[in-house]
């Protein structure tokens, strides 16, 4: 017959304890921060021919991205997507917020999410847009020159911003390179405010790395859809010209 003095039970008594809490922690691991990249395409349910989309996200003020592409017939989706980076698990507070411009082909109205008709906001987008029209229409430049089967910008080196012009991935929903898209994108990202903006949370389940189906923003004749794997939202937007 064995006996156990009162220092053995105690170690016992610790071992079961680090077990214990061993089991309770290790799961917190999978919870743990995590960095993701999420495709974004953009498709076209207007029953109208987009010329050009810039679509701008941010994740708190860690990550910004940007991207325009052109010629974007009603019904067609856009080639090469936008990455948008952005975190999640335990310590993250980061939110993805959202803003999208576009414009018609033969429009000059420009377009643009508003998620809420408050006043303030759409005082704000109005100051944005007196910037933002004129790189507007050096965007549209760019798209009609990829279009009509231009070499690059060439044709339209001078509207585009130089003699980089810009590029497309194509002549149907590509994406266009240069020095108006930079700019757009610039414009739309020059703030760590969020007024204006549309805010979509991605999760874990949208990532890329987890072989997650693209994000797709639905441009319709009355409202935007943000369609993720993790969840739908939608919003309103704003004609940035006068027009109503």
């Amino acid at each position: 017959m064995s006996v156990r003095t009162l220092s053995q039970d105690a170690l016992i008594m610790s071992l079961a304890i680090v077990a214990v809490a061993g089991i309770s922690f290790a799961p917190s691991a999978a919870y743990a921060k995590s960095e993701h990249e999420a495709d974004i395409q953009i498709a076209n349910k207007t029953g109208r021919e987009i010329q050009f989309v810039t679509v701008a996200h941010k994740y708190s003020n860690d990550y910004k991205n940007t991207k325009t592409w052109g010629n974007l017939p009603n019904g067609v989706t856009t080639k090469e997507p936008l990455v948008a980076e952005y975190n999640t698990g335990i310590g993250t507070t980061g939110k993805d917020w959202w803003i999208v411009t576009w414009q018609f082909k033969g429009d000059n109205t420009l377009y643009v999410t508003s998620p809420k008709n408050f006043r303030d906001i759409v005082d704000h987008l109005e100051k944005w847009s007196k910037d933002a029209l004129p790189i507007a229409g050096k965007l549209g430049g760019a798209a009609l020159g990829v279009a009509g089967g231009t070499a690059a910008g060439v044709a339209v080196g001078g509207p585009a911003g130089g003699p980089a012009g810009g590029k497309a991935g194509g002549a149907v929903g590509g994406a266009i390179g240069g020095k108006a898209a930079t700019e757009m994108g610039a414009l739309l990202l020059n703030s760590e405010s969020t007024v204006g903006f549309k805010q979509h949370i991605l999760r874990e389940k949208d990532s890329k790395q987890k072989n997650a189906r693209p994000t797709v923003i639905e441009i319709g004749d009355k409202e935007v859809k943000f369609n993720s794997p993790s969840g739908d939202s939608s919003t309103g937007f704003h004609r940035m010209n006068g027009k109503k």
